[in-house]
């Protein structure tokens, strides 16, 4: 039989397809079906840090120990070997991005990055090099996206930024600067070039916009002793919704959206507005005008975007037939067909 995805990956399946928004979202039919894909019970503790989706539609997913690719019904691991420079460098995968010339860029914790070539079905790999200029600064990399003229910005998780410069074949490190209190900022966990062009920046100390045009970076809503600033804030994930607004998501204080023509801010921390847990994984929306906030310890919560209201909270339930195998999600994906794929940590 075919290995196929999974167990403790969830998709969002048939009610998605069969029921308008109006219906799925009305209350009356309570929680959103989930269906669990059985199969692969080799993956270690059950963890899966990252899901994407290439040009062609495959479905990837990183894990602790591999890479794997899904194509609807046979899954397929990727994994180190020493012998061999043209697999990928590391097992360890922290992020995932398909650029728009049909490669996968895979960020690796320890190993720096690698570039599955569909083609050849060979990794190119980027690993730091003292005596090699223009090479990529840490082996941390924990973030990628790719900017509108192609060039590729990495985060990492004790080296700030880096941008991969396409025509030059060579990373170029970006100064973030220092925070409030002086200290160089080293860790970027979120990237998000918004439909402008302007590239936000995640960082452990706050939030970060690198506008169009412009060769400093500045802060965003992370003034200190404002009240709903991220100052000092590891700020985890970000989104930009359908509307237009950036969401923002943090690893202790909740979950936040601004909008950027205003500046208003909004956060999602406290009274009716609080999220279910204060560790935020990410965001997706199925639907537009349903933004889905997942977070690591409290399931899914749905908010109605155009009153900002929590109106649904989807929590584990293996008891229930098609309810949500776990609390502690680390991603959400929508792809290119509409589902929604749910990666959990064990």
């Amino acid at each position: 039989m075919p290995v196929t995805l999974t167990r403790l990956l969830a998709l969002c399946v048939s009610l998605f397809a069969c029921l308008s928004p109006t219906q799925l979202f009305a209350g009356e039919l309570g929680q959103p079906y989930f269906q669990s894909i059985d199969g692969t019970d080799s993956i270690a503790n059950g963890i899966v840090t990252v899901v994407g989706e290439d040009r062609r539609g495959l479905i990837w997913f990183g894990t602790p120990e591999g890479l794997y690719s899904f194509d609807g019904q046979r899954l397929r691991a990727f994994r180190n070997q020493i012998a061999d420079p043209r697999s990928i460098s590391d097992d360890y995968i922290r992020g995932l991005m398909a650029s728009s010339d049909g490669r996968l860029w895979v960020a690796t914790q320890g190993q720096g990055v690698s570039i599955f070539d569909p083609d050849t079905e060979a990794f190119e790999n980027h690993v730091p090099n003292p005596k090699q200029s223009g090479a990529i600064p840490s082996v941390a990399a924990l973030v990628l996206a790719q900017a509108p003229n192609g060039d590729v910005w990495v985060g990492f998780g004790n080296a700030g930024l880096a941008r991969w410069d396409k025509a030059l074949r060579q990373y170029q490190r970006f100064d973030l600067g220092v925070d409030s209190s002086g200290a160089a900022v080293r860790t970027v966990r979120a990237l998000l070039f918004d439909r402008a062009g302007n590239l936000w920046i995640g960082t452990g100390n706050g939030l970060l916009r690198l506008a169009v045009g412009e060769s400093k970076a500045q802060w965003v809503a992370s003034e200190p002793g404002v009240s709903g600033s991220f100052d000092r804030q590891y700020v985890y994930a970000l989104f930009e919704a359908s509307d237009g607004r950036i969401w923002v998501g943090t690893q202790s204080q909740g979950a936040a959206v601004i909008d950027p023509k205003t500046a208003q801010l909004i956060r999602f921390n406290q009274g009716d507005r609080a999220v279910s847990h204060p560790w935020i994984s990410g965001f997706v929306e199925p639907e537009e005008g349903r933004i889905w906030i997942h977070t690591y310890g409290g399931g899914i919560d749905i908010v109605d975007a155009p009153n900002d209201a929590i109106v649904q909270r989807i929590r584990g339930d293996l008891a229930v037939s098609g309810g949500l195998s776990l609390d502690r999600l680390t991603v959400l994906f929508r792809d290119q067909k509409g589902m929604v794929w749910v990666g959990t940590w064990g």
